[in-house]
């Protein structure tokens, strides 16, 4: 049983929104997002994902395969990318999210550093620096 289970979907106004499997049969996924939707998937096979909202009024397509995992919340805003379990492009645009929401500005990847917004004044060094 899926039920439960937490993903990304792919979302035209801000990359990927989180869901939660809500019921699954032979042929499609409802799912609920972090907005309170609930929405229909159901593969189109080499054309990728079909996604409606619970009342067939809009459709959308998206060539995905296969809906990303959803890091556990305990993982979520780590400054360093490489401890999540889920290393993947939605994962990664969401952990910068919420590190830029908490004006963390450093965010680690290994040896490569992450700037986000660098030029927002911190109270990182005082009057003698």
């Amino acid at each position: 049983d899926e039920r439960g289970r937490k993903l990304w979907l792919p979302d035209t106004g801000e990359a990927w929104v989180g869901c939660e499997v809500y019921d699954r049969s032979t042929e499609q996924l409802t799912v609920k997002t972090d907005r309170g939707e609930f929405l229909v998937i159901k593969s189109l096979g080499a054309r990728g994902i079909q996604i409606t909202d619970e009342d067939g009024a809009r459709k959308r397509v998206h060539k995905v395969f296969e809906l990303p995992q959803r890091n556990p919340a305990f993982l979520e805003g780590l400054d360093d990318l490489t401890a999540l379990s889920y290393l993947h492009e939605p994962g990664i645009l969401h952990n910068l999210r919420l590190r830029h929401r908490d004006d963390e500005m450093y965010t680690w990847t290994g040896p490569i550093l992450i700037a986000v917004n660098p030029w927002k004044e911190l109270p990182l060094y005082g009057e003698d620096m």
